[in-house]
């Protein structure tokens, strides 16, 4: 977030600018870091980077307005991206997200979508970060064509909200059988059952360990034969 603040004279170089930054840290304003991030994110030589950041610093000036959040910043750098040209570049540029309204609807109202996932705070958090991977994935992971054919509908891409996971899974009971639980960063950890009660909670828990891996089920294979 951007804030401004009048110098005494009418000069309108003579007027102070703070950035808030994503870490909630009032900062002196510096169009260097538009340079820095453009270099960072893009692939466009210095000089553009530097006549952008100069644009937009210029137009943040004569605007008059006093808040300029982070968001709107990268909106005005996008603009002279794709006057110019750029578009590859304000792909790379652009910022993902969900506008306020969306997100407070998300909030109030149940999702429809998925009657699977109850309303509350995780599944709002849930379907926020699903959304961004989605942006992610069609922006980032699959060619503009492949993107363009599944927003047209010619084709459907399954669980682009869990770009980062396979599938599903299907275990073998045998394995927790012989080793019991004992999966990396796991919380649980046990030896192997002696009892089939035992058993049976360890699948439920390895189930659940598993689960935040994969974004569809994870299953036992042939569990009555062993």
């Amino acid at each position: 977030m951007l804030f401004v603040r009048e110098g005494r004279r009418e000069d309108p170089t003579d007027v102070a600018l703070f950035v808030r930054t994503s870490e909630e840290v009032l900062e002196g304003w510096d169009r260097q870091k538009i340079v820095d991030a453009l270099l960072r994110e893009t692939y466009i030589d210095l000089d553009t980077a530097q006549q952008i950041s100069r644009e937009v610093e210029e137009a943040i000036r004569r605007s008059g307005i006093t808040v300029v959040t982070a968001p709107l910043i990268r909106e005005l750098v996008n603009a002279r991206l794709v006057e110019r040209g750029l578009e590859k570049a304000r792909r790379q540029h652009t910022r993902l997200g969900m506008p306020l309204y969306d997100v407070e609807q998300l909030i109030v109202h149940p999702n429809k979508e998925n009657a699977n996932v109850p309303h509350g705070p995780e599944a709002t958090n849930l379907t926020l970060a699903e959304s961004i991977k989605k942006e992610y994935a069609l922006l980032a992971v699959f060619s503009q064509e492949v993107a363009d054919a599944h927003l047209r509908g010619d084709i459907h891409i399954h669980d682009l909200g869990f770009i980062d996971r396979p599938y599903c899974s299907g275990q073998s009971l045998e394995y927790i059988k012989k080793f019991g639980l004992n999966l990396p960063n796991a919380i649980s950890i046990a030896k192997p059952a002696k009892h089939s009660e035992v058993l049976l909670a360890h699948m439920v828990k390895f189930a659940a360990a598993l689960q935040s891996h994969f974004a569809g089920a994870i299953g036992w294979d042939a569990v009555n034969i062993f």
